[in-house]
């Protein structure tokens, strides 16, 4: 079951004023395991920050499961000049998205209550359409290394922030499109006729936050084998050729033996 944490609301400004609201939150989303990570004075990730990080750090140990759920923050966090310091740690391992902080002056009124359950819907919304559910994903590709077109680049940006309900649908399809282009039954093929193969086996021990993509749980080791495109024997990957093989893993790592 994914993971949703509300988190970043100053506690003693908040929660004093009215104490329902943990426990709605707590309560009033099938399908989640919801919980409030407060901080203490102001709307802020700093404070909260250590207490979450536990929780980022033990997923993706050794009882996790493949097909895992991720974690999906929603903060609170006043200091916009400090939003990208706490992306870079989790995404896109997993997912984070800010919300105004203005809605905290409906705190204990229907409004509040109101958006955050359009927020919880966006976040189902985007796992139904975009997250990805098995190995043949497409934004498990290490995107460094697959060449393709500046369009279809920017797929993994945009599907870790998509802006919009329409934003996810065009995303979605332009996913869909990606494959039709790209993948030949169980390998994607780049520009430069390299074969990804995704078959397996696996063998590595599990690496934390780098077995994670888009809050999906990759089995442990999982890789790309990289093959030459056909009729060719050498493998040319981000511009460095190898005549033996080719391991390429999601975060971007490669495995080789240098000709």
């Amino acid at each position: 079951m994914p993971r949703l944490v509300l988190a970043g609301l100053p506690f003693r400004t908040l929660y004093q004023r009215d104490k329902s609201f943990e426990h709605y939150f707590n309560t009033s989303y099938p399908g989640w395991t919801a919980t409030v990570q407060w901080s203490e004075r102001q709307a802020s990730l700093a404070e909260s920050w250590e207490e979450l990080k536990p929780l980022i750090a033990s997923l993706g140990g050794a009882g996790e499961r493949d097909g895992e759920d991720g974690l999906h923050i929603l903060a609170f966090h006043s200091d916009i000049g400090s939003r990208q310091k706490y992306r870079a740690e989790l995404m896109p391992y997993h997912r984070l998205r800010f919300l105004d902080t203005a809605l905290m002056r409906e705190w204990g009124r229907p409004p509040f209550r109101h958006s955050i359950d359009v927020a919880v819907a966006f976040e189902a919304l985007w796992r139904e359409h975009i997250r990805p559910t098995t190995n043949s994903h497409p934004l498990l590709l290490p995107a460094e290394h697959f060449r393709m077109t500046q369009t279809s680049r920017l797929l993994w940006q945009r599907s870790a922030e998509p802006q919009s309900e329409a934003d996810i649908a065009d995303i979605a399809a332009s996913l869909m499109s990606f494959c039709n282009e790209c993948l030949f039954e169980q390998e994607y093929c780049d520009l430069d006729g390299n074969r990804f193969q995704y078959k397996g086996p696996f063998h590595a021990q599990p690496q934390g936050r780098d077995d994670w993509r888009f809050t999906y749980r990759m089995p442990n080791g999982f890789h790309y084998d990289v093959q030459p495109p056909v009729g060719k024997q050498k493998v040319s990957v981000s511009g460095r050729s190898f005549n033996d093989y080719v391991n390429a893993y999601p975060n971007g790592l490669l495995r080789t033996k240098p000709p």
